[in-house]
């Protein structure tokens, strides 16, 4: 049941998408919480989880939501599988250096931002095919929706950790005549 929380989660954060934010803020700025939540779980967990994730996602999205059928499905399953090629980190044993988490950090803004940008300038094509109209405050909004987009799925990676790895990630068990300690 543990390993299916993330895909349920997803589809949680579909229905709060579709129903609930169009509601409360019906002119928001920002990318989906399931494609967030997809993201993170790409990065933390892998780009094989984190596909599995967006799949759920997109076709909820796209077959709740009215939109193309497979367009958001594609969309999302290319953003985790990106964010999850720059982002997932093999967890190492023992102490980290602190400019090598800073180089982590800068690799994962990285993939995160070029997947958002990818994922605005398909949805500007989208657009443009669907009623040939190009504005140039298309290009500002998708540059602010994916700056705000990384820093909306940073936030959710940060709680995802903190909440599935506790706070100390790094313990070490020596068993010492049968008696398990943790350092």
């Amino acid at each position: 049941m543990i390993a299916l929380l993330p895909y349920l989660t997803e589809a949680l954060l579909v229905f709060i998408d579709l129903s609930v934010i169009p509601v409360f803020a019906p002119d928001i700025n920002a990318i989906p919480l399931s494609l967030a939540f997809a993201m993170a779980i790409s990065m933390l967990y892998g780009p094989g989880r984190g596909i599995i994730a967006a799949v759920i996602g997109g076709f909820l999205s796209d077959t709740l939501g009215g939109s193309h059928f497979g367009s958001l499905m594609v969309l999302y399953t290319a953003c985790a599988f990106i964010s999850g090629f720059f982002g997932y980190e093999r967890e190492i044993s023992g102490q980290r250096r602190f400019w090598v988490s800073v180089g982590i950090f800068i690799r994962r803004t990285f993939g995160l931002l070029l997947s958002l940008m990818l994922a605005n300038a398909a949805i500007i094509i989208m657009q443009y095919f669907s009623n040939a109209l190009f504005e140039s405050s298309y290009i500002t909004d998708a540059l602010n929706k994916s700056l705000i987009g990384v820093l909306q799925t940073i936030i959710i990676y940060y709680i995802i950790k903190l909440i599935t790895h506790g706070r100390s990630s790094a313990r070490v068990e020596i068993n010492a005549g049968g008696k398990g300690k943790q350092i």
